[in-house]
């Protein structure tokens, strides 16, 4: 994943990074779920968007934590066994 790949390239790479602030790159309205929606309404958010992953909000609109397309798998993996 993306973490592997930035922590290779840390490891191997002489480039100074840019001295740019994360606002400047960031997505200004992302996509998001809430904790309460279902496995299978995100996973189609997440395909028709072609997305890895998304945020999961509450109510009070604060992050909670993030769902990655191999946490989808991995529920799928489990309803077959």
């Amino acid at each position: 994943g993306l973490k592997n790949v930035m922590n290779l390239w840390y490891q191997v790479s002489k480039v100074e990074l840019p001295g740019m602030l994360v606002k400047e790159i960031m997505v200004p309205n992302p996509v998001t779920v809430f904790k309460k929606t279902s496995i299978s309404e995100a996973a189609r958010i997440m395909r028709k968007n072609d997305f890895g992953q998304l945020p999961v909000r509450d109510a009070k609109d604060n992050l909670l934590a993030m769902i990655y397309d191999h946490d989808v798998i991995s529920i799928l993996c489990q309803e077959e066994e």
